[in-house]
């Protein structure tokens, strides 16, 4: 890179002064004036001439751009029709039945892949005995020229008539060849439409499904936890509640999403608009003082609007770079709180937090002030699950378990969850106590229990 912008800045320089030094040479006569007139120009076009490697980039990363855009552009549609609302399940706020849930990937396995490549190879295949043909048919007629050259020497007499046989035989195999020349063109034609449909047909077989086989029903004011491994579809499940997905086959499972009531959804990844805290938080709606103050409450913003210097006035810059990753969560969960609908989905809002403002946030808001609520909240904080109505494992896109946090206690995969992690947890201390010094460990304070 370094030696490229060397060359870059050097080449105006080097071009005139060969320039300049190829007109001494071959003209042999260099006024001031042309010499001048000379630098001028090269002076002029230095500036463009260093442009064009910045505008060949700008033009490939257009072309990209382009290219994901209509890669885009070209996915399917999301269907707005599955996403319902059935006032005839009363008790029922969130109902999916029968969804096979994607994002719309290409997804090749393995023997997809061996199938493709046998493909290739099959038509690498065909391709060399075609040539072979050609090769055999140009070697054919090169004999039968040779042998018909002969025939026309050695017999001088015949070879009038020998040469209009000759020539009709020629146009008749010429009129063949064509025809089978125009029939076989018309067979690799079909053969390559054939071709097309069966790859269209197996890139439908390929697109990957995140999630399968998904029914659930949630009713209403119910505290659902998510849990799973990383990767296990804890995510997308909430995605696929706000219809965001594609829906395969919904024609033939009869799926269906009913949503009753209003939805406030939280982002893993906090949305903060560049505005002030408190537009940030009420986010188009009315300022009424007493419930904004509660929100605020709730959510541990009191000490943070205190340190800031224009108390909640303060503006927030682009994804809040002002702020702090819990800072952010706080003020997206407070945006959420304050809009009071009635369903809150969560992602993971506590993972942000620090341990005690994440207990106060769990305990005094989503148990405590939304109670009536319906709320599903994925959480990799195991010790909150007893906490919940009702508890889903995802794990490879599909739910696993659905039920109450003692019914999970007795799954042998539950349980040996817990061996791994004690067993973890074990390594761990041993690893510190033998990074330790013995010194510190013996002069370690030791708490002495006060007798009552």
């Amino acid at each position: 890179m370094s030696w490229n912008i060397f060359l870059m800045y050097c080449a105006p320089i080097a071009i005139s002064v060969a320039s300049i030094g190829a007109y001494q040479a071959f003209v042999d006569v260099l006024n001031i004036s042309n010499m001048l007139m000379a630098l001028t120009l090269f002076n002029m076009l230095q500036e463009p001439i260093r442009n064009i490697p910045y505008s060949l980039n700008s033009i490939y990363e257009v072309f990209v751009s382009m290219t994901r855009i209509e890669k885009f552009i070209n996915q399917d549609e999301i269907d707005v029709s599955v996403l319902q609302s059935d006032p005839s399940l009363v008790d029922t706020a969130i109902k999916v039945q029968n969804c096979n849930f994607t994002w719309g990937l290409e997804a090749k396995s393995n023997e997809d892949q061996e199938k493709h490549n046998e493909k290739e190879e099959q038509k690498e295949k065909k391709k060399a005995e075609d040539k072979i043909e050609k090769d055999k048919k140009k070697v054919t007629d090169e004999n039968l020229n040779r042998s018909q050259i002969s025939l026309k020497t050695n017999n001088n007499i015949t070879n009038s008539s020998i040469l209009t046989n000759e020539e009709e035989q020629q146009k008749l195999d010429n009129t063949l060849d064509s025809e089978e020349k125009a029939e076989k063109a018309e067979e690799i034609k079909d053969a390559e439409k054939a071709e097309k449909a069966e790859d269209l047909a197996e890139k439908e077989k390929t697109v990957k499904t995140h999630l399968k086989n998904i029914n659930i029903e949630i009713k209403k004011g119910e505290m659902i936890g998510v849990v799973g491994e990383v990767g296990a579809g804890k995510s997308t499940l909430l995605q696929a509640i706000l219809n965001n997905l594609i829906i395969k086959d919904k024609e033939q499972n009869n799926s269906k999403i009913i949503l009753n009531g209003t939805v406030s959804y939280l982002n893993q990844t906090p949305w903060i608009q560049n505005e002030t805290l408190r537009n940030n938080i009420l986010f188009f709606q009315e300022y009424d003082k007493e419930k904004y103050d509660k929100t605020i409450e709730l959510c541990s913003l009191n000490q943070d609007i205190e340190m800031l210097s224009g108390g909640d006035m303060t503006e927030i810059g682009e994804k809040g770079i002002n702020l702090s990753g819990g800072q952010k969560a706080r003020v997206a969960l407070a945006r959420a709180v304050h809009s009071d609908t009635d369903i809150y989905l969560l992602d993971d809002p506590i993972s942000a937090l620090d341990a005690h403002v994440g207990e106060h946030i769990m305990k005094e808001l989503i148990l405590g002030y939304l109670n009536n609520k319906t709320r599903v909240l994925v959480t990799n904080a195991i010790h909150f699950l007893k906490y919940m109505d009702r508890i889903i494992l995802m794990k490879n896109g599909e739910i696993q378990f659905f039920g109450t946090f003692q019914e999970l206690e007795e799954l042998e995969y539950w349980q040996s969850l817990h061996k791994k992690l004690d067993e973890d947890k074990l390594e761990l201390l041993k690893k510190i106590s033998s990074e330790m010094p013995k010194e510190d460990l013996l002069d370690a304070p030791v708490e002495k229990k006060e007798e009552k």
